[in-house]
């Protein structure tokens, strides 16, 4: 997946924008994302052999949004496709087109009525899903829940959402926008349950740093620490 610097630098507005509490480190501490092999599907290429790179296709499957609230569920819909627009004018991916999960279940066994083998035409499905069960102040969590077996992409996974939301807010829909930036970011890259697989990590990719008295974890790949550098003009960062 090809990432560009701006890509990075939305998940650091995001995070300095939003005063909210994100559950993703947490949550999905043991969670183990499913590899799924790929190597039939249409246009599917080898590991970095690929000849080309194309804009990344993203579906959303709204089967886990059960919610009473006509307003906060059509207001959801939007938001997550404007979002998804983000990604898709950003990112560059090897195209996999084609994608069956046998036990989409994978992706929320509880919360979420999919049991039938799920194919999708895009190169990643997000699942949406309003979670009763959020942490008190926690707002939204995410991660990945199924990867390529070869190239190790993401190319499924699901965003827990609050019950509620309060639109009477200034600004209600755009803070809305960023804070799912940041969890889809969370799918896409940032994960602890997915540093692993980045490719052709020689040395572990992040460490444990105490940062005003909380432990904290870094990312320190090169490209990572440069654009971090540039974001906040501090030349001492590592």
């Amino acid at each position: 997946m090809k990432t560009p610097v701006q890509f990075f630098l939305l998940f650091l507005l995001a995070a300095d924008i939003l005063s909210f509490k994100c559950d993703h480190d947490s949550a999905f501490k043991d969670f183990k994302p499913e590899l799924i092999d790929l190597s039939n599907s249409p246009k599917k290429h080898k590991r970095n052999l690929a000849s080309t790179f194309e804009p990344i296709e993203i579906e959303l499957n709204f089967q886990g949004l059960k919610t009473n609230d006509a307003v906060y569920f059509s207001i959801l819909i939007t938001v997550f496709q404007n979002t998804i627009k983000i990604f898709e004018s950003l990112l560059k991916v090897d195209n996999t087109k084609t994608i069956t999960m046998s036990s989409p279940t994978k992706c929320n066994p509880s919360l979420i009525d999919v049991t039938a083998p799920l194919t999708t035409t895009k190169d990643l499905i997000i699942f949406p899903i309003i979670n009763p069960n959020l942490p008190s102040g926690v707002m939204a969590s995410a991660t990945a829940c199924f990867l390529d077996s070869d190239t190790y992409r993401p190319i499924a996974g699901f965003v827990y959402l609050g019950q509620s939301y309060d639109f009477s807010k200034t600004n209600a829909e755009y803070y809305l926008e960023m804070l799912l930036l940041h969890e889809i970011t969370h799918i896409l890259v940032f994960s602890e349950n997915l540093f692993k697989y980045f490719p052709d990590a020689i040395k572990p990719v992040t460490e444990t740093v105490t940062i005003n008295g909380v432990s904290r974890t870094r990312l320190t790949t090169p490209k990572v620490v440069a654009a971090a550098k540039k974001h906040y003009n501090c030349n001492t960062l590592t």
